[in-house]
Order: structure tokens, then sequence, then C-alpha cells
């Protein structure tokens, strides 16, 4: 999975498949959790802002912090989620 958002291109899809991809690593407790954060991070910086953020399906900085904080949490960074955005 990492090494498939290392190549993605700058699609919404991409950036949500690394959130989703680290909510999965961090429920088994795996540290991959916060590579994929990082990669969906990357890819979401390259996009532009979306034209209807409050849409179920867009995700905006904003919403990928939240997936972030939550992530944190299931690590066990309970300060990393308090303090999320991804660093």
């Amino acid at each position: 999975m990492l090494a498939a958002l290392a190549s993605a291109g700058a699609r919404l899809g991409c950036a949500t498949t690394g959130a989703q991809a680290a909510r999965g690593y961090a429920q088994l407790g795996d540290d991959r959790a916060v590579r994929a954060l990082r990669a969906g991070r990357r890819i979401l910086e390259r996009l532009p802002l979306p034209a209807y953020p409050e849409h179920h399906f867009t995700v905006d900085g904003v919403k990928y912090d939240f997936y972030a904080g939550t992530t944190w949490a299931w690590l066990g960074t309970d300060d990393a989620a308090r303090r999320s955005p991804v660093p």
C-alpha cells in the first residue's frame, strides 16, 4: 500500500486512500500508519482546494486532520492527536 501511495498521482482518491490505510494500520497497532498519513497529506497538499468541502466524498485539510487525529489516538499517541495536523 505504501509503495502505491508513493507513486500515486495527485488525485483526491489517492489522498483518501492514504488516510484510510493509516486508520487500518493504526487499528492493527502498526507504525506504517504514520507513513501512510504523511503520504496522503503530501498528495492532498498538491490538490486545489475543493469547491464543496462539505460534500461527503470530498477531503480537505480539515477533514484529513480529523482522520489523522483518530489515527494518532489509535496508535496511542494522544499528544500527537491533540496537535494533529500531520507532522
